[in-house]
């Protein structure tokens, strides 16, 4: 059973502790009142329900639909009134599965939008997908992973469609604020499962990035040339050049030293191999750790789909604030900067590089 007061309040106490990410997300794509929206909605829906106004799920439903302004606001209405009307004298998760369904197509209906425009959708389709053959926190877990793979869309629909490449990076709000509720919902009804709150991946995605590319070409093909590091200057905008600490090459554990150059500095790391799967994944950690490289590597189609992938860890965020002090945001954006325009460069030369045989260094 599914106990709606909880589901209600641990929602509003969970938008009111992501305000200020949820609106700082929204100013990366939209005007920045996603925070205040979700977080008004959900206050007004508690009164409403505090004051006698129906079952927690119609209160919710009834204060975005009358209340909440903006893109998503009649939207997010819809979606929570149907299930409202799903949970009518039932708290059984089949009846929240199916209204979660009545909802996506209200809401499909309405805003026209499909997995992969870059809205709420892209997160509420897997949710309600995963309900088919599993429970919330299944459906929770979906749609987190839906939201997090909306910071690599463009926008198709909304305001965000308007920045283009820009909103990249980030993930979309209202996807976030639709993984928050089925969190909400998971916590409740499965409070046991391991379920990661999609606000703090959002948060975690301010300091990582990924893009990826298809290349034609075998996984292993692929693989025996991104592991190779000694070939890093062939494609990467800021490394020069790499050698191997170590006489035996790509394997976990190996040390490798790699050069850098910028205008304005030259300088050199220290890294350690911490995945290497011939055909699959190959990823290294500088300096101890402070940063994570990867690629991920998989068939697709008649070629191979090829990730990158970078993490600046907190460890790495703390030595940046003990080593320039006032200055460490400053610098910290920098380097968030540079991942995410050097990325899609150095995954298109590696694409020439592996299919062209390109063994010229790249410009840096």
């Amino acid at each position: 059973m599914i106990d709606q007061e909880a589901v209600l309040r641990r929602y509003a106490q969970a938008a009111e502790d992501a305000h200020a990410e949820l609106t700082e997300l929204d100013q990366h794509s939209g005007d920045g009142d996603f925070g205040d929206n979700l977080r008004g909605g959900l206050r007004e829906a508690v009164a409403r329900f505090e004051a006698g106004a129906g079952t927690p799920f119609g209160a919710l439903g009834a204060a975005f639909l009358d209340e909440v302004g903006g893109t998503s606001g009649p939207l997010l209405g819809l979606l929570f009134t149907e299930i409202a009307h799903a949970l009518d004298g039932s708290g059984e998760a089949t009846a929240f599965a199916a209204g979660a369904r009545a909802g996506l197509d209200a809401v499909q209906r309405v805003g026209e939008a499909q997995v992969g425009d870059r809205t709420l959708v892209d997160a509420l389709v897997p949710a309600v997908e995963a309900f088919t053959s599993g429970g919330f926190a299944d459906a929770a877990s979906a749609a987190t992973a839906g939201a997090d793979r909306t910071a690599e869309l463009r926008a198709r629909m909304g305001r965000a469609s308007y920045v283009g490449e820009r909103a990249k990076g980030e993930p979309d709000p209202g996807a976030v604020g639709i993984a928050l509720f089925f969190w909400a919902a998971a916590t409740v009804a499965e409070p046991s499962a391991d379920v990661r709150s999609p606000v703090r991946t959002a948060l975690d995605d301010r300091f990582s990035f990924s893009d990826s590319i298809v290349v034609e070409a075998t996984p292993q093909a692929v693989y025996d040339v991104v592991s190779d590091v000694t070939r890093t200057g062939q494609w990467s905008p800021t490394c020069v050049g790499c050698e191997w600490d170590d006489s035996d090459g790509p394997r976990v554990g190996a040390h490798f030293t790699g050069h850098n150059r910028k205008p304005d500095r030259e300088w050199s790391t220290t890294s350690e191999v911490v995945a290497a799967d011939p055909g699959r994944a190959f990823a290294w950690e500088v300096n101890g750790g402070l940063v994570r490289w990867g690629y991920e590597i998989a068939p697709d189609g008649t070629g191979t789909r090829l990730r990158e992938t970078w993490e600046f860890r907190e460890a790495g965020r703390e030595f940046f604030h003990q080593r320039y002090g006032a200055r460490a945001d400053d610098e910290i954006a920098i380097r968030v900067a540079d991942a995410r325009s050097g990325i899609p460069a150095t995954l298109a030369a590696i694409k020439r590089v592996v299919e062209v045989g390109d063994r010229s260094p790249s410009t840096s």
